[in-house]
């Protein structure tokens, strides 16, 4: 059903991260795509409180962890025919992030 299937893509993100020593940029490539009731977004490392703060470099997800994340997302929304993401530019990997965001 349609909780237990929400209560595992949670379990399977908190376990992602967990296996990444807790890497802030990791949890930031899984908030891309997240949006609050409003629509806007929920946070990006390009929030001006990461800027004032001087943090943007240490929680900026790298290409590597952006190409991870989609991966990660395209497995747990169960496609098969998974796209060639290892080429994307990193805009457009952000892009696809942002369209792909169920089951995060």
């Amino acid at each position: 059903d349609n909780e237990t299937e929400e209560s595992e893509a949670k379990f399977a993100a908190k376990d992602h991260y967990e296996k990444s020593n807790n890497d802030k940029r990791i949890l930031m490539a899984m908030e891309i795509g997240l949006t609050n009731q409003d629509d806007t977004k929920f946070i990006s490392y390009e929030h001006q409180v990461f800027k004032d703060a001087k943090m943007i470099s240490a929680i900026k997800p790298n290409k590597p962890m952006l190409v991870d994340e989609l991966r990660r997302r395209q497995i747990a929304n169960g496609e098969t025919n998974a796209r060639a993401i290892g080429g994307m530019t990193r805009a457009a990997l952000i892009r696809a992030l942002e369209d792909n965001r169920s089951q995060m």
